[in-house]
């Protein structure tokens, strides 16, 4: 019978991959919305602002809400994985095996906070959403400017 330690380990091994897939896989869905986004864009600018561009202009929109709302899943699930991932890193350390990370690492997170204050404050998932968002907004505004 397997040890349950390495039982537990390769539980915590299994959550940190899928938390990695789930941000690979945003970073792929990203890189596919701003392919289409560019060359949408560049059709737009060599056809001209015109009611026929009305539909490209429109799937951005869409696009981009499509693609914050898809971010914000991943972002979900990166965090589900994670979370499955620190309670098993508890379990692991119960009995206590190791030495407490918590005691070893909680200096070196309030040092990494105090030399990057307002950025260690900004949650890189909230970035992604603003991107995406941009992306619906420069449809929108493009919509607006044909439609008047």
């Amino acid at each position: 019978m397997a040890d349950p330690t390495d039982i537990l380990l390769e539980y915590w091994k299994d959550q940190r991959t899928q938390a990695r897939n789930a941000e690979s896989q945003r970073a792929t869905l990203t890189n596919i919305v701003l392919l289409i986004v560019i060359a949408t864009l560049g059709f737009v600018g060599q056809q001209g602002l015109r009611e026929a561009m009305l539909p490209l202009t429109i799937s951005l929109v869409v696009l981009g809400l499509f693609g914050a709302t898809a971010s914000a899943k991943y972002y979900e699930r990166y965090t589900v994985h994670i979370d499955q991932a620190i309670q098993f890193s508890k379990l692991l350390g119960d009995p206590p095996l190791l030495p407490d990370f918590e005691d070893t690492l909680n200096p070196v997170r309030a040092d990494h906070a105090d030399r990057n204050r307002w950025m260690s404050k900004i949650r890189l998932n909230k970035i992604w959403i603003a991107l995406h968002l941009l992306v619906a907004l420069t449809g929108l505004v493009l919509t607006v400017i044909i439609i008047s």
